[in-house]
This record gives C-alpha cells, sequence and structure tokens, in this order.
C-alpha cells in the first residue's frame, strides 16, 4: 500500500516483484513498478474474457453497491466466491486494469504489498490464512478502504475469506469503505442449466430439459445445494452425452456412495473372519491403489486384528489360503501386470472416496488405521516402496479431516523414528503446501509453527527440508522466514547450524532469486520489530563465521559483490543498507565489528572488489569517534585499512573547516 515508508510508481505490469536499493530505481527483467519497502505482490491480469456474462452468472445477491475500497466475501473454499469477484470486479466502471494477486509468498498477510491505483480492481483469496491475520492488518486494510473510497475513482479490493478470515476482520466491518459479507452458494442446478444454455450446442434448449426430466438418467443427479462444480459437471455429462439415457456419461458424477455402503453398511461380524478381510483387503487397495500386489496383500493382513491373524494360521496360513488373484476377485478389486486396482473399470476416484468414508463414517477405525500407516510406511514394512502413493494419500485425508489430523500423524512418527521418517514427512508436507485448498494454511500457519517450536527438533529439521525443496523454489519469502524462525529458536546448535547453511544455498552462484532473498534480509533488518533476529542471521551468512565443516570465511558475499553491472551493484546497495543498520545495533556492533575486519581482509587479497568493499566498510566513519569496535576495523594491514583510516579522519576534519575551526587531526 502506498503510504508514508515508500512512494510507488504505478502503471507498468510484469509477472514478479521488483527490488529496490535504498532510495534508487532499479529495474529488474519485466518491472512491474517501482517502489521502496517491501516487494508488491506478484499479480496477473484478468481477461475481459475470464468474467461471467450476466446469461452465464448465477446470481447470489452478492454483486451490488460497492465500486471502490474493500469488499470481503466469507464463505467455505469452492462454492463460488470467486466468480462473484469476478463478475463484481467485471461490472467496475471505468476499470482500466483488474489484476488477481498470484498465491502471496508472505509470512502473514501484509498491506504494504497491496497496491492502490486508481480505476483498478483487485482479487485477493486470503482463505485458509485467518489463523496469521493481525489487528494491524485488520486496520491497515480499514486504512486501505477509506483512503480509496476517499478518492473519484479509487481501486476496488475483493478479498475471499473463510470462517475465520471473517471472524479477524469483522472488527472492522461497516467502517468507511469496508463491506464484509456471507457469501450465498449458488444453485447447483441453475449452474448446469446455465452453462447448458449458453453452450454453442444447436440443440441445447432441449439438453437443458434433460435435467429436469425425470425420464431421462441426469434428473435428480445434483441436488440443488450441491458445489457449483457439481453443477458444472452436470452441464458437461450432459452436453457428452449422446442421449438423455446414456449412463456412460455419467462417470464424473458418480460419488461412488452406493459402491462404498455395499461394500461397508453391512455387520459381517461372525466366527468366520472372511468378511473382515475382504474389508481389509478393500481398504489396503485404496490406500495403495496400483501398487504391486506384494505390498497390498501384505498390507491387507497387516490391518488385521492379531487375533484374526492367528485364526488363518490355524486353519492353514498360506497353504490353505487361496491365491492371490483369487482373493482379488473375491474381493471385487483388478488384478493387472502384478498390480492391484481397487475399480475393475479403471473408473478414478472410489480410492478416495472410500477414504474419506472411512475418516468420517467409520471414526473407531482411525486409530487402527494410524497404527497401521505408521506400521506399513516404516523400513520393512509392508508398503516401504509405496511412500510416494502414501503421501499422495495422506494429503487427501488432510482434505477430508484438515491438516491438523495428518500434522499429528507425522509428528508422532517423528518421535519413534525420525532418522527412518524424515525423508517421507518432508516429502508430504511438499504436496500439502502445494495443495490448492490445505496450501495456504500450511504455508502461512502450520509450517511456522513448526519452524519455531523449539521443543522439536525433529520437525524443526522438517521444515528445514521443506524450505530446500520445491516450497523453497516457489515460495522463497516464506521458506526463508521459516529458516530464520529454526534459526533463531533452535536449541540444538547443530540445527542451527543446518538452517543458516540452507539459508546460504539461497546465495550460491547461479541462483536467480539471490538478489531477492537478500533484499528479504535486508527488509528484516530495517523492521525495528525483526533487526536483531535479521542481523543475527546476516552475520551467520555474510560475517565469515565458522562454517560446518569448522573453516572461516567462505561466505557468499564474494559472489554477490564480483559481478560486474546491475547485479553487483544492486547487491553492493543492499550490503550498504543492512551493514549501516546493523553498526547502529549497540547489542550487534562487537559481532559486526570482527565481520567487517574480515571483509577488509578479503577487500585486501583481492576476494571482493576495492572499490565496493569500500563503500561498505565505510559504514564505520558514521561513528563519532574511535573505539575498539572502529579501531578493529580500520587498522587492518595493508591499503584498505590506510584508506579507512584517511576515511575516518577526513570526515572530522571537513566538518571543522565547514564551521570555521580549526582543528589538529591525525594524519
Amino acid at each position: 500500500m502506498a503510504n508514508g515508508a515508500g512512494t510507488t510508481l504505478s502503471g507498468i505490469q510484469a509477472e514478479r516483484d521488483v527490488l529496490v536499493a535504498g532510495g534508487d530505481i532499479t529495474k529488474v527483467e519485466r518491472t512491474v513498478r517501482y517502489q521502496q519497502g517491501p516487494s508488491l505482490l506478484r499479480s496477473r491480469a484478468i481477461g475481459r474474457d475470464e468474467i461471467p456474462s450476466a446469461e452465464r452468472f448465477s446470481p447470489t445477491g452478492d454483486t451490488e453497491g460497492v465500486r471502490s475500497g474493500v469488499q470481503v466475501l466469507i464463505g467455505p473454499a469452492h462454492t463460488g466466491r470467486r466468480t462473484v469477484g469476478l463478475r463484481t470486479l467485471g461490472t467496475l466502471p471505468q476499470a482500466e486494469g483488474l489484476r488477481e494477486f498470484r498465491t502471496p509468498d508472505w509470512d502473514e498477510p501484509d498491506m504494504d504489498r497491496i497496491p492502490a491505483d486508481p480505476r483498478y480492481g483487485y482479487l485477493l483469496d486470503l482463505t485458509g490464512t485467518g489463523e496469521a491475520l493481525t489487528e494491524q492488518f485488520a486496520d491497515d486494510l480499514a486504512r486501505y478502504a477509506k483512503e480509496a473510497v476517499a478518492q473519484e475513482h479509487g481501486p476496488l479490493l475483493f478479498i475471499l475469506g473463510d470462517e475465520e478470515v471473517g471472524r479477524k476482520l469483522s472488527r472492522i466491518g461497516g467502517r468507511d469503505g469496508v463491506v464484509i459479507r456471507e457469501h450465498r452458494r449458488p444453485d447447483a442446478v441453475d449452474v448446469a442449466k446455465r452453462r447448458i444454455r449458453t453452450s454453442d450446442r444447436p440443440d441445447r434448449w432441449e439438453r437443458e430439459k434433460w435435467v429436469d426430466g425425470p425420464e431421462g438418467v441426469f434428473h435428480g443427479l445434483v441436488a440443488p445445494d450441491a458445489l457449483p462444480s457439481r453443477g458444472c459437471a452436470l452441464a458437461e455429462a450432459v452436453l457428452n452425452a449422446a442421449d438423455k439415457n446414456d449412463t456412460n456419461a455419467l462417470g464424473p458424477l458418480s460419488d461412488w456412495q452406493e459402491q462404498i455402503q455395499d461394500w461397508f453398511s453391512t455387520d459381517v461380524r461372525a466366527a468366520n473372519p472372511k468378511g473382515a478381510e475382504t474389508r481389509s483387503l478393500r481398504i489396503a487397495a485404496a490406500f495403495l491403489d496400483g501398487q504391486p500386489a506384494t505390498a497390498v496383500l501384505n498390507a491387507a493382513d497387516a490391518l488385521l486384528p492379531q487375533k484374526v491373524r492367528d485364526l488363518f494360521e490355524l486353519w492353514g496360513g498360506d497353504l490353505a489360503a487361496p491365491d492371490d488373484r483369487a482373493r482379488c476377485s473375491e474381493a471385487g478389486l483388478a488384478w493387472r501386470d502384478g498390480r492391484i486396482y481397487i475399480t475393475e473399470d479403471g473408473r478414478k476416484g472410489i480410492d478416495f472416496a472410500l477414504i474419506r468414508y472411512l475418516w468420517d463414517r467409520r471414526g473407531s477405525v482411525a486409530d487402527r488405521l494410524a497404527g497401521w500407516l505408521a506400521e506399513i510406511s516404516a523400513p520393512r514394512g509392508a508398503a516401504e516402496d509405496c511412500l510416494d502413493r502414501l503421501s499422495e494419500v495422506l494429503t487427501e485425508v488432510a482434505v477430508a479431516q484438515g491438516s491438523a489430523t495428518v500434522l499429528s500423524l507425522l509428528e508422532e512418527w517423528l518421535k519413534r523414528d525420525a532418522p527412518q521418517r524424515t525423508d517421507f514427512v518432508v516429502d508430504v508436507l511438499q504436496r500439502l503446501t502445494e495443495h490448492e485448498d490445505l496450501g495456504p494454511r500450511v504455508r502461512v500457519v502450520d509450517l511456522r509453527n513448526w519452524a519455531k517450536g523449539s521443543g522439536s527438533s525433529e520437525r524443526q529439521r522438517a521444515v528445514i527440508g521443506v524450505c530446500q525443496g520445491r516450497f523453497g523454489e516457489n515460495y522463497p519469502e516464506q521458506a526463508l522466514m521459516r529458516l530464520r524462525y529454526v534459526a533463531q529458536t533452535a536449541r540444538d546448535p547443530e540445527l542451527r547450524r543446518e538452517a543458516v547453511a540452507a539459508v546460504a544455498e539461497r546465495f550460491e552462484p547461479g541462483r536467480n532469486e539471490r538478489l531477492a532473498a537478500l533484499n528479504v534480509l535486508v527488509d528484516w533488518i530495517e523492521d525495528d520489530r525483526t533487526v536483531l533476529d535479521g542481523g543475527l542471521l546476516f552475520l551467520d551468512l555474510f560475517g565469515g563465521s565458522p562454517n560446518l565443516d569448522g573453516t572461516t570465511g567462505s561466505d557468499p558475499t564474494r559472489g554477490l559483490l564480483t559481478p560486474a553491472g546491475d547485479e553487483g551493484e544492486q547487491a553492493l546497495a543492499l550490503f550498504r543498507r543492512a551493514w549501516t543498520c546493523i553498526w547502529r545495533q549497540p547489542t550487534l556492533r562487537r559481532k559486526a565489528s570482527h565481520a567487517l575486519a574480515l571483509w577488509a581482509a578479503a577487500v585486501e587479497k583481492g576476494e571482493i572488489p576495492f572499490d565496493r568493499g569500500l563503500t561498505v566498510l565505510s559504514v564505520v566513519s558514521e561513528s563519532a569517534e574511535i573505539d575498539e569496535d572502529v579501531d578493529r576495523v580500520i587498522t587492518v594491514p595493508g591499503g584498505i585499512g590506510i584508506r579507512l583510516r584517511r576515511d575516518f579522519w577526513k570526515k572530522p576534519r571537513e566538518e571543522a573547516r565547514l564551521d570555521g575551526e580549526r582543528t589538529d587531526v591525525p594524519s
């Protein structure tokens, strides 16, 4: 948000954030906008062809009235909120541009990163981040709205949120320019009819009648209060069907409930445990769909209670059992190419539908499943070679039950056997951070809590692993913040060094984001709230501190300051800003002086360009007089030391001359 913290020059758009060093304007690739302070969120242009037409849009009563300021629409995901937002923005009069923010890469929501260009409309999804919303964010949002409505053509920021977001923002509801509304889910049947009606099929009017006509297979498939996506699926099925009785077109609409009820609703407890064996095999096939038959069958056996397994052994064990193909056939499963699948016809969806059913409808089984998953995924467990599939399944469990359910499972597994489980836990967390629905909460809330949780080094080490993977590539700022949390809270010195080393990887030669990472560090150092934590991390990285192998002095400074041209100059400006703030911090001054002495030695050796090194080292000249810390830097042997001493004494001589005084100073 443009405010006293900096100046924003708008009107030029692109795909990435812009770095700015000091007060200078710096162009980075295809520039979006020039600014001081935190970088603006990445966004993309909303095309006019993305705005739903009046004929295609199912009204919910949410689009009236607001033309500038802030509108917050509260409701569950996948209920048509984004469509309402697009429709609202698309009807803004005289709008020069519409932008949708990409998934934000921030530690917590920050209004300083939201632009406020006149005649613009913005769409921001905060779903899943409610726990991270602060009172300061709410107040800043209210101020943004007030300033917007005070303009003749102020911007409109349309926010999508869930129940927790609504609760956190309720305190500003009704303030100037702020409208917070509950979303009304559109009629899913109406959604289907409108999509059919606005298609380009010549018989679209006739096909629309199939939705209501009781004589066809499409009638009653979707309830009016179903998700809008069900209405879209119904429309697609109707438009692709051969006729109104084409059952082959119903695949996308199958929720598998009849099949699952047929398998699991009856009581099969009896003296003969065949029913339990069949159910365990179906459950194993759902969790391990498409995996090698041996893994699925052994996992199914592991799910059976020990007493049942003992009975099977008493009755002859493997020698008395039918062959594997027969077992699958009796359970209604498919065997193809040595692998077991949960359906014969290959239709998708029953595996995850069954997993959701087990957690939702058979809660007494949940604890047994948790222990079973731990057992089969362990080294030498039945599914030790199927971890990628289990990672996918656990993501589905999180969708059904919330991320907390899966995170508690992962934490328990780490406590039991962290050395063997960390890689698997990291993979599951990576998937959760990438999930469309779960990702925002996992990235902004859950990973932050794990990173700050100094009571569990196993969790913190898993966070380091996640930040070194795809999460760190896709959300570099969040990853840096998580690593900073680990570095500042870890009780184990080795774990802290691992976190610092993971941050250092961001500055390796060839990494495109290393200047962006340095900019984030500088932002922390220049923020009074984080200057100490950011400064300590900066000194760990760029202060010649001992490395993990015990060597010193091989920090990433050389690679950042040596490039010619703009890259080196941008790095120089960022370093100058960082060292200036750190030098002014009394609690960091002593450590900074040792670090800058090492920098001076590196300049003398030619490892850092002389002019750029001198620009950074001259921060010590701010001191009014020589003390132990200043002396440590300016007395470094060689030409750089001579230059630093001369520059240090030159400043007071010039000040004395300007004051009309005569002052004797050492030469």
